[in-house]
């Protein structure tokens, strides 16, 4: 593998460095290759650095991987300390918030109406022009948009009425 090679290989593998230190080691690597160093094989060389920097690659990788799940662990936090609030208050604040929730579900429910317009419509409109794979489409498209709003909105409006509930 030719210099050019090996620096450029070198530096995809450096990817948890800052720029700052990712081109110092570059720089270095560069110069020890023009001074005639006998370079250790890249994967060595890669973890020497890593441990030069006290990087654990494996930590790095699940950090990237999880975000997700770490989303997800915040959101099952956040229920859980809901649920403990919840518990802790009388039976008839119990009521009160179970009516909070029925009433949020039935305003994105009724929201779900302008979404049936806009369909009938661009049904009417267009019912003898496109066949029925099309028409299919749209209908997915418009559900999963529908979707994607009512789980938003849920959110915000949830958040915003148990505020208290959730700290």
């Amino acid at each position: 593998m030719n210099k050019e090679k090996y620096l450029k290989e070198l530096e995809k593998r450096l990817e948890y460095l800052t720029p700052e230190q990712k081109q110092e080691e570059v720089f270095r690597i560069s110069n020890e290759l023009d001074n005639g160093k006998i370079i250790n094989d890249i994967s060595l060389e890669v973890k020497d650095i890593y441990a030069k920097y006290k990087i654990d690659t494996n930590k790095e990788i699940k950090k990237s991987n999880n975000k997700l799940i770490m989303k997800m662990d915040v959101f099952s936090n956040k229920i859980k300390i809901f649920i403990v609030n919840v518990k802790k208050k009388t039976p008839k604040e119990k009521v009160v918030v179970l009516r909070d929730i029925l009433i949020i579900t039935l305003i994105i429910s009724i929201l779900k109406i302008p979404f049936i317009a806009v369909e009938t419509v661009l049904f009417s409109i267009f019912g003898n022009i496109f066949n029925d794979a099309i028409f299919n489409v749209i209908h997915f498209i418009i559900e999963i948009l529908y979707i994607i709003f009512a789980i938003f909105t849920f959110i915000k409006m949830f958040n915003k009425r148990f505020k208290e509930e959730l700290e």
